[in-house]
């Protein structure tokens, strides 16, 4: 008796319900906190979606080091979710909002609000080797919000989502 062959039709849609529940099953383990840590990851242990972030230094108007050190033992490199500043040579990149305020002026508003304060930071995503994060102080100050406030950074829509300021 001859095996019977399935159709590439039948293969694909096979597949094609494959990848959803893997990725189902992914996000299902990442919510029950039974993440996974990749080699090279900024990511705090079992890549939590909230943690907490002490500020150690700040590179530029949206970008600073956590004191707090990955399991490679590096400290962890955030991004400010949903602003743009200025690069520090004061250009901005293309395709990025734009705000009017120095790159200066917002790597020193960012140290004014940040530094040394302990955040509770809530992942969105990765960006350039950093964890892309909304952070907020103790007392309820949001950093992406203050920043825009301030006029040292611009909102950044495409990334900014449904996220509220207090």
């Amino acid at each position: 008796m001859s095996k019977r062959r399935r159709s590439p039709v039948r293969r694909r849609r096979r597949t094609r319900l494959r990848r959803p529940l893997a990725a189902l099953l992914v996000l299902a383990l990442g919510a029950a906190g039974l993440g996974w840590s990749r080699a090279g990851n900024d990511a705090p242990a079992a890549d939590a979606a909230t943690f907490a972030c002490t500020v150690a230094s700040v590179t530029d108007g949206d970008t600073f080091r956590c004191a707090e050190t990955n399991a490679q033992g590096r400290q962890i490199r955030l991004r400010l979710s949903g602003i743009a500043a200025r690069e520090r040579n004061g250009r901005c990149t293309d395709g990025h909002p734009c705000p009017s305020a120095s790159a200066e002026a917002a790597a020193a508003e960012l140290r004014r609000l940040a530094q040394g304060e302990p955040l509770t930071c809530c992942r969105v995503g990765t960006s350039f080797d950093r964890i892309a994060a909304f952070c907020r102080r103790r007392d309820g100050v949001d950093l992406s919000c203050a920043m825009v406030e301030s006029g040292t950074a611009a909102r950044w829509d495409r990334y900014w989502g449904s996220h509220r300021c207090p």
